[in-house]
């Protein structure tokens, strides 16, 4: 079986030249980093994991529309139920890429994840940062998203708002979203940090910070909106504890 990372293209000097825009902006995207084959491949072991797998999950490793509760809205912790995720997170070439934006440190994978914008209804996601879930300290870490559709204006792109991550981590609260439990308390300005949305191509790759401010709106069109996001930190970075247990008590208390 072919593996479904494909980035020969991308020399240690490109990396290089992206490392820069992902420090200058909070994200960079790969454009081509997989190939049509291995997209169709991953699209495909994706819904074997919801056919055989999701059913059985627990709550917090799988999220529905609330709207309809027979449609998957997110995945977490893949690589945990199936070796294929294991191994797509196992991947060189991706370790390569994901360290090369790091200032110090390996990259150690944290999460293999999976979220769908269904066609005609699938939801937003509020504005918030990711590491008001997860609290690293130094915030060196990444979402490392493949699209497995195209991202377009009309079906729920996601917005980044550029230079935001130099910010550092902003005060979040609950939120009553599925999935996205926390949203930003005060808006960014975007004058300061414009949004700029990340319309993606089958096979691209995007990295944006863990500190990157970023939302998506709903998807009204008849395309879904598909894409592999995999949670990355550098070994330096240390998870504060005392923080996410305070939100992990939040959420439980969310969730009844």
């Amino acid at each position: 079986m072919k593996h479904p990372i494909h980035s020969s293209r991308y020399s240690t000097m490109t990396l290089t030249t992206h490392r820069q825009a992902y420090d200058d902006d909070g994200y960079v995207i790969l454009r081509g980093y997989c190939n049509k084959d291995h997209v169709e491949q991953m699209i495909e072991r994706v819904k074997q994991y919801c056919r055989n797998t999701a059913t059985g999950l627990a709550a917090g490793d799988v999220y529905y529309e609330v709207a309809d509760t027979s449609t998957i809205k997110s995945l977490f912790h893949m690589h945990v139920h199936d070796a294929f995720f294991d191994r797509l997170a196992s991947d060189q070439r991706l370790i390569d890429t994901v360290g090369a934006m790091f200032p110090e440190g390996e990259p150690v994978v944290q999460d293999v994840g999976f979220f769908a914008k269904c066609e005609r209804y699938g939801s937003a996601a509020p504005v918030h940062q990711d590491n008001a879930y997860d609290f690293y300290e130094p915030p060196h870490a990444l979402k490392a998203t493949i699209a497995l559709d195209a991202s377009t204006m009309k079906n729920g792109v996601m917005y980044c708002q550029r230079g935001s991550h130099k910010l550092g981590l902003l005060p979040h609260h609950l939120s009553v979203v599925t999935s996205f439990s926390q949203t930003l308390a005060d808006p960014v300005s975007a004058e300061d940090y414009p949004e700029v949305p990340m319309l993606l191509q089958p096979g691209d790759l995007l990295l944006h910070h863990t500190d990157t401010v970023h939302r998506s709106g709903p998807n009204m069109s008849p395309h879904p909106r598909r894409m592999l996001a995999m949670e990355w930190s550098s070994s330096h970075a240390v998870r504060n504890t005392e923080k996410h247990e305070q939100y992990i008590a939040q959420l439980r208390r969310l969730q009844g």
